[in-house]
């Protein structure tokens, strides 16, 4: 696989802009457009019936005035029959609304979990799992809140404001103008707040996102955290950490609080103003007492959803700051890739390998050159640090080189498509066994498989006893919640797992490390057998285990120093030879 690795100047998953957001609109709503359409037209005619309320009272007030008594209960009906029907179709309109709104969300959830599936681990480990965590949670809830409650809201508030300015334009075009006057300081003050508040929401989100992710970690390893007296330590993190999300959310109220006052000033200029030139309108004859009074309605009737976008518009900002959070998940996830080629065997080709996490960063891996037989098992050993794993995950296409090729069956990795993770595996000493019964969680690597699959690959390495000792065998219940199962028994599950999916390669890197001696000796015996006729990559510290491979390759300082059989290297005077003399005269 050649490849110019792509350069990262940021770890943190991103955040998308505008132009994101807007090409993501269309395809969120999806199939549900039309049923958004009706329900938004519901909305419009509710509200337009809502605006004949004020023209009937207007009416009421000239039948008054002129005398005319025996034509106010058949107005005074009207008006009651207005804000009834108004008020029934407004709820039906904001149920459907919200019914669309759910659909949507769920359409939202749904993509978010794969789109966070797909994230290279890699990537996600430089990021920081809490920020992905916050994503998933906390911005999705501040997404589900918006869409459930205020969105509906909103909507409805625009609409009323949009009809309530055609309402005074039919009435007078003056009316309109007082309102266009007294929208002057809103505007303004509107954009000033749509320039300074989106990144102090942003920021906050952010910061939320960085505690989460120091909760988790102080929360995983608490125990280390104590036995090393560093609760004080993670303490004053957490308590910072807050702090941050404190000062994000009054940097945020302060831009709010600075819309308000322009708000109230429009609002009681566009007042102000309607009320002089409906009396001036008034004495010279050119409208109603009436429709005067109706005008001044839709004035006064006004503050109700410009405060109502004002009271949202926290949650609005909030939403749209989690809303571009959750899309950027997509950014960096791996996208679906069909397979281009298949390889035609298990041999492994590494050429003029080199490997850097940045660009400024010197090299973990240079210039390895390897070349792995289909079948082989091959131990790589060397010190800690040496670049041992980072080789394991370049094979597993867990890590994309620098520069180089590597090659699986004379095929690069990145035509394999999403067809790697089935043609290599990587095992590490870190199981995790998911909730749910045993059987279900064997069947994550092959849905299909039948019991008496199960249990070969139960009995292959070792599990089978203690399985069928369980009350419900392979219908027992594990994972969180469930029935806890021992560090050895996770492995093990992994182990059958990994059996199932049947790889033409795989990575062990210091999977039985957590085992005990006499166990991991067990298990390497049950492994070699089990694993017979596929490529074997051990990544081990346990010079016994790797004297059984087939060859052996010492990693140092990133390079390649040493690859032989074991006879070979320990009859050197090389690195390989002093490490097995000193493991002799310990064993000894």
């Amino acid at each position: 696989m050649t490849v110019a690795r792509e350069s990262t100047q940021e770890a943190r998953i991103p955040i998308a802009d505008g132009r994101e957001v807007r090409r993501s609109i269309r395809p969120m709503i999806g199939a549900d457009l039309p049923a958004l359409v009706r329900a938004s037209l519901i909305l419009v005619v509710a509200t337009g019936i809502g605006l004949l309320g004020p023209i009937v009272l207007g009416r009421i007030i000239d039948l008054t005035t002129s005398g005319r008594a025996d034509l106010l209960l058949p107005h005074a009906v009207a008006f009651f029959a207005v804000v009834l029907v108004g008020a029934g179709l407004t709820g039906v309109g904001q149920v459907k609304l919200s019914q669309v709104g759910e659909v949507i969300l769920e359409r939202l959830r749904n993509g978010l979990l794969g789109q966070a599936l797909s994230v290279p681990l890699t990537r996600l480990e430089r990021a920081g799992v809490g920020d992905l965590v916050s994503r998933m949670t906390s911005d999705i809830n501040s997404l589900t809140r918006v869409i459930r409650n205020a969105l509906p809201e909103c909507a409805l508030a625009a609409l009323e404001i949009g009809l309530l300015f055609i309402g005074l334009l039919l009435i007078s075009p003056w009316f309109a103008l007082a309102l266009l006057v007294g929208m002057v300081p809103v505007v303004l003050g509107g954009r000033w707040y749509l320039r300074h508040a989106p990144p102090r929401y942003d920021e906050e989100r952010r910061r939320v996102g960085t505690l989460m992710g120091r909760v988790q970690e102080f929360a995983t390893g608490w125990r280390t955290v104590r036995a090393y007296g560093f609760r004080e330590e993670a303490n004053a993190s957490v308590q910072a950490g807050a702090d941050g999300i404190y000062d994000a959310v009054m940097a945020a109220t302060r831009a709010r609080n600075a819309l308000r006052p322009a708000v109230i000033a429009g609002q009681t200029l566009a007042l102000i103003g309607t009320l002089m030139i409906g009396t001036v309108l008034v004495e010279d004859g050119s409208l109603t007492l009436g429709l005067v009074t109706a005008a001044a309605l839709y004035q006064l009737r006004l503050i109700k959803p410009v405060s109502v976008l004002l009271e949202l518009m926290d949650d609005l900002q909030s939403a749209s700051a989690s809303y571009r959070r959750v899309l950027g998940v997509r950014s960096v996830a791996r996208a679906p890739r069909p397979a281009e080629a298949c390889p035609k065997d298990a041999s492994l080709d590494i050429r003029s390998l080199n490997f850097r996490f940045h660009e400024q960063d010197p090299r973990v891996l240079s210039d390895i050159d390897l070349s792995v037989a289909p079948g082989e098992h091959l131990a790589v050993v060397g010190p800690s640090g040496a670049g041992k794993t980072t080789l394991g995950k370049l094979i597993a296409g867990m890590e994309v080189p620098t520069s180089g090729s590597l090659l699986l069956g004379g095929t690069a990795l990145d035509a394999l498509g999403d067809s790697l993770p089935q043609q290599v595996v990587m095992l590490t000493q870190e199981a995790h066994v998911f909730s749910g019964t045993l059987a279900e969680d064997l069947r994550l690597a092959r849905p299909d498989a039948d019991d008496p699959a199960l249990w070969r690959v139960l009995e292959q390495v070792g599990a089978a006893a203690w399985v069928r000792a369980l009350p419900a065998e392979l219908d027992e219940p594990v994972g969180s919640g469930h029935r806890r199962l021992t560090p050895v028994q996770e492995q093990q599950i992994a182990l059958a797992r990994l059996l199932l999916l049947d790889p033409k390669v795989v990575v062990l890197d210091e999977a039985i490390a957590a085992m005990g001696p006499s166990v991991a000796s067990r298990m390497e015996s049950r492994l070699d057998a089990a694993l017979r006729g596929r490529t074997v990559i051990a990544i081990t510290h346990r010079l016994d285990a790797a004297a059984r491979a087939d060859r052996i390759a010492v990693i140092v300082d990133g390079r390649l120093r040493e690859l032989g059989r074991h006879d070979e290297l320990i009859g050197s005077d090389g690195l390989y030879a002093r490490l097995w003399a000193r493991h002799e005269s310990v064993s000894g």
